[in-house]
């Protein structure tokens, strides 16, 4: 007996060796595996990243789901950082895979602004693109104002005191 993996979908070159008391018979046939192609294309880019429940030390993510030809299996919620030479570069530290739209963040320190994206990923391992990275300014302790700086295509939740006000239309 034979089974296909799904590897070995298409066409496939077959040769049978029996033998009995007559003697041995060879006989060789092409045969066509049906299978299903391989998914290799990604899920959509999560939508919508925003931040809530922003206190202290946490707050929680939330995005609209993606979508995929597969299903989606996951997100993956990932720490932006700049980093290299001189900061250079745009760096993400996996911190989180969730199975639904929502994530809470915490054991934070207070009065500090912190980057995170997300993206989606299928059971095949196809991953999508980032999300652009929401800032996210935790409350300070009373009496402490807090600025929040963001990177160009960024949205960020400020938080002074109690106030919560949305800036950065623009870029760093």
């Amino acid at each position: 007996t034979w089974t296909p993996s799904a590897g070995q979908a298409g066409a496939q070159d077959v040769t049978v060796l029996a033998s009995n008391a007559l003697g041995a018979a060879t006989q060789s046939f092409t045969i066509d595996v049906a299978g299903t192609a391989p998914d290799t294309t990604p899920p959509s880019v999560p939508a919508g990243l925003a931040a809530s429940n922003i206190t202290k030390t946490s707050f929680s993510l939330n995005w609209s789901a993606s979508t995929d030809d597969f299903g989606v299996a996951g997100y993956r919620v990932y720490l932006v950082t700049r980093c290299g030479f001189r900061l250079s570069k745009t760096c993400f530290t996996l911190q989180q895979t969730v199975g639904t739209t929502s994530a809470t963040i915490s054991g934070l320190t207070a009065g500090t602004t912190v980057r995170y994206a997300v993206r989606a990923f299928d059971a095949a391992g196809n991953a999508s693109a980032y999300t652009p990275p929401v800032a996210v300014a935790t409350l300070s302790p009373p009496g402490i104002a807090h600025s929040a700086q963001c990177y160009t295509g960024e949205k960020v939740a400020a938080i002074v005191g109690d106030k919560l006000s949305v800036v950065c239309p623009g870029a760093l």
